[in-house]
């Protein structure tokens, strides 16, 4: 096979699984800017997923470009206006680029119908695209929580927030909230709503504008935001009623792949735009656009999560913009209806352009923001925010007690279409090393030891540990 000037393969071959040959190459010419004052390394890696008995695409996509956890068109190579997938053969991506630096040929691990691939780098050390933004690359999001003070149209700020975070992402190296186990305790919906018996349902707005966004709740099966509650029509007893009684409210998860400041097609309509709707904070927590006698969109575009009381009615819910479902639904603006709010979270990219959505001046495809990050900080023991532009471990979170050697551990729980499960513990012992046993449900269990030297930033008490790198997980 022809491979681009410059480009080789490094290591020993690659490997066939599921009839493709999966090799990594390299081309360790290309050379990377310092972003920030921060270094990159240099050199590209691709990976390339070829038939093994032709070298040719096959008859259907391979790579899940849309991060959707699915194969279909969308993944296909697209004509030059990015607008239809090109048909046959030649419509079909072989390579993805992968991350800068050099990395190792690919090793793939089967957790009965889970494949992981593995290569031996660290994705908080080496970013996709490589720009040395934590994070999300080219900027950043903020994030809010609204709780015991429900919105009213009548105050200087429409909903007050409880806890605002500025650069979420970059502060905590995450692509996203897990809402049940985020990166600032303060997040979690238990501070909202304390008692595991109290029962409530989900609303979204603005989705059309956060296009990349994805959206976990009640299992294991994300969304586009693009596609939930985005028909007409919505009523309250459609929607699933959850409480946080343990096997119920499995996951409540906001995920960002790492290109989501990129402005693109995301959805496939032609509607080109950033991925999470650039606005300024001020405006988000004013409600600019949707206060007092305003009609705007509500929480001036943010993208907005309420948890809303299980016996909340028809009556006190309406479409977020006049005949457009396609931004959601929310509670009315009146006390009544606002009185059903138990929790609410915005999310948005704080662009420093400093325009908010129904300025005369605001764009939704601005440029992005390479400026240097504010800082970093810890995040809460037993976090669990996606971090790899995808959702991370699918899977309702446990343990972070000591034991083990030392501890601190942690215990996650796969549940698969089928019932079957895999059960990982991960223990940090006492000397830096990381010891993770899977217990399959069909009485299979495996255990094997990561000495200090590999541990690195993921040895913590989150279960990830073990997951040294770039993943790709595929369910056709």
């Amino acid at each position: 096979m022809p491979l681009p000037a410059g480009e080789r393969t490094v290591g020993d071959g690659g490997l066939v699984t599921n009839g493709r040959y999966v090799f990594m190459s390299t081309n360790p010419t290309i050379a990377h800017a310092a972003v920030g004052g921060v270094a990159q390394p240099q050199g590209d890696n691709w990976i390339n997923e070829v038939d093994f008995l032709t070298g040719g695409g096959g008859s259907a996509p391979v790579f899940d470009l849309d991060a959707n956890l699915s194969l279909n068109d969308v993944d296909r190579v697209r004509d030059s206006g990015g607008t239809l997938a090109q048909s046959g053969p030649t419509g079909i991506p072989v390579s993805r680029y992968v991350a800068a630096g050099v990395m190792s040929q690919p090793l793939v691990a089967r957790l009965l119908q889970l494949s992981e691939t593995y290569f031996n780098t660290n994705p908080d050390f080496i970013t996709v695209p490589p720009t040395g933004d934590p994070g999300v690359s080219g900027g950043h999001f903020d994030f809010d929580i609204y709780y015991g003070q429900p919105c009213t149209v009548s105050s200087k700020f429409a909903c007050k927030n409880n806890t605002h975070v500025h650069e979420y992402d970059d502060k905590f190296d995450v692509t996203g909230v897990n809402m049940l186990a985020p990166s600032l305790a303060n997040f979690n919906i238990l501070n909202a709503i304390p008692l595991t018996t109290t029962k409530f349902k989900i609303l979204m707005a603005n989705q059309k504008f956060s296009p990349a966004a994805k959206f976990l709740r009640g299992g294991l099966t994300g969304v586009a935001v693009t596609n939930y509650q985005t028909s007409a029509g919505l009523t309250m007893a459609s929607l699933p009623t959850y409480t946080r009684a343990s096997g119920d409210l499995q996951t409540l998860v906001l995920a960002l792949p790492l290109d989501a400041f990129q402005s693109k097609d995301w959805a496939g309509i032609g509607d080109v735009r950033a991925g999470l709707v650039p606005t300024v904070t001020g405006c988000v927590h004013n409600n600019q656009g949707a206060n007092v006698g305003q009609t705007g969109p509500w929480m001036n575009g943010a993208l907005t999560i309420q948890i809303v009381k299980d016996t909340t009615l028809d009556s006190a819910v309406e479409l977020n913009m006049p005949a457009d479902p396609t931004l959601g639904y929310r509670l009315k603006k009146d006390a009544t209806s606002q009185g059903n709010l138990l929790a609410q979270y915005t999310m948005f990219w704080h662009h420093p352009n400093g325009k908010c959505y129904g300025d005369a001046a605001w764009v939704p495809n601005p440029p992005q923001d390479t400026s240097s990050p504010g800082g970093s900080s810890n995040r809460a023991p037993g976090a669990d925010d996606p971090e790899d532009g995808n959702f991370g471990t699918v899977g309702g979170v446990s343990g972070g007690g000591t034991g083990g050697g030392g501890g601190p551990s942690s215990t996650v729980v796969y549940t698969f279409a089928d019932g079957s499960t895999v059960t990982q513990t991960t223990i940090r012992n006492a000397d830096g090393s990381i010891t993770v046993t899977r217990v399959y449900s069909n009485g299979t269990t495996q255990s094997f030891n990561i000495p200090p030297s590999s541990a690195g930033k993921q040895a913590d008490v989150r279960a990830r540990t073990g997951r040294v790198s770039w993943r790709e997980m595929i369910r056709p």
